[in-house]
């Protein structure tokens, strides 16, 4: 339908900074002295006339399941979003039948929208984008865009409502600050460009017959997930290197156990987020003394433990993976699975209490080895805090990251 170029802008933290430095960044000024959280700006040529209406939208692939306080917080919020936006529709679903929507007519919800004739100097993205007030007055109004094929067409679309960067819903009247995990969970928002031939934008409803003609998915590293067409992205790159990277035998040592592919991890049956860090930094009093003869190893732990890449050591950063699947993550502080890594997580050995018949510099090489049967913590360094959360049982049932060390 056209061909053209997008450009994102996000407010960060430092464009809410009293301080202006000298070198900052240009997208950070941009947003200073303005409430908006992001801007998008689209510059583009059509390749042929849009049969129907043009909308943006806004939806989800998942279903969405509510709770009361959050079921009336949203409507409230829809019925502000449809009060100060003319064709205004949405759509929320809590099955699999349709997706959920959120649908803008690109006339009346674009904030600037301009057509530049042939030969005329085009607006530069990335800056504020001017429009005639008559012009927006008319077209905020309803009137139809005369679309043609000679224009180049930049619009912008912003919001004060929406901040990407924390992932929640915020300035809405009488509505406090909302998690946008706490209505969509943590599934990916997909933006889209479509159109509805032969209907107009009076027409809306979950069966409405859509041409898609631009898409994107936007998620948070920390408080989302990936969505399908990431996934799919990510599969066709991961099996291009597949093709084009050989295939690396690793050496085999001489050790009693072996790690395998996917390592057994032992969990502790009685983690609790709550806990507090102790002193004895994960020992029981009751453990188990065991006599460990290291002399038939301790050769192999000089000569190999410092390329023993097929075995893990403890405080090692690693990706844990479902089989050949999804990776271990983060989102709205639960344990989830990716399609790709996206954070750090170590494993850290628990150790118990053990007597050696050897020197200390063989009872430390053989403690950072982790074997099959060890008990083990696992961490994630959270990417936005740099801070460490620890992999705990919630309420008997769900894996929770935790700032608070287990324990047990």
């Amino acid at each position: 339908l056209f061909s053209g170029k997008m450009f994102l802008m996000i407010r960060t933290p430092d464009a809410d900074e009293g301080v202006i430095k000298p070198s900052e960044n240009p997208i950070v000024t941009y947003f200073r002295g303005k409430q908006r959280r992001f801007e998008f700006q689209w510059q583009f040529k059509l390749k042929k006339i849009p049969q129907g209406d043009v909308f943006f939208c806004a939806e989800l692939d998942e279903p969405v399941h509510f709770g009361v306080i959050q079921r009336a917080l949203t409507n409230t919020a829809l019925k502000f979003v449809k009060k100060m936006n003319q064709g205004f529709s949405y759509y929320i679903s809590e099955s699999h039948d349709s997706a959920s929507y959120l649908s803008f007519p690109v006339s009346t919800s674009m904030d600037r929208f301009t057509a530049t004739k042939p030969g005329q100097p085009l607006p530069e993205l990335g800056r504020e984008i001017v429009e005639n007030k008559d012009t927006m007055k008319e077209r905020k109004k309803g009137k139809k865009i005369d679309w043609n094929l000679d224009d180049v067409y930049t619009m912008s679309l912003w919001s004060a409502y929406l901040d990407w960067v924390d992932w929640q819903l915020m300035n809405f009247p009488g509505v406090p600050k909302l998690a946008v995990t706490s209505v969509a969970g943590v599934q990916p928002i997909k933006l889209t460009l479509y159109t509805t031939p032969g209907m107009s934008d009076s027409v809306a409803g979950k069966d409405l017959k859509r041409n898609i003609n631009f898409s994107i998915e936007v998620s948070n590293a920390i408080k989302s997930t990936l969505g399908k067409d990431a996934k799919e992205w990510i599969a066709a790159g991961d099996k291009q290197e597949q093709i084009a990277t050989p295939a690396i035998q690793l050496p085999e040592l001489d050790l009693d156990e072996k790690s395998s592919d996917i390592a057994d991890i032992g969990m502790p049956e009685t983690f609790d987020e709550d806990l507090e860090d102790s002193d004895s930094d994960g020992d029981t009093s009751d453990d188990e003394e065991e006599d460990i003869d290291v002399e038939e190893i301790d050769e192999v732990l000089d000569t190999n433990v410092d390329s023993a890449v097929a075995y893990l050591r403890s405080g090692s950063p690693v990706s844990l993976r479902e089989s050949l699947g999804s990776f271990l993550s983060i989102g709205g502080g639960y344990a989830v699975l990716q399609s790709s890594p996206t954070n750090s997580i170590i494993i850290e050995k628990v150790h118990a209490k053990k007597k050696f018949a050897k020197s200390a510099n063989s009872e430390q090489k053989l403690l950072s080895i982790i074997r099959s049967g060890d008990v083990v913590r696992v961490k994630l360094v959270d990417a936005s805090t740099k801070g460490m959360r620890y992999l705990t049982l919630h309420r008997g049932w769900w894996l929770r990251w935790s700032s608070s060390r287990p324990q047990k």
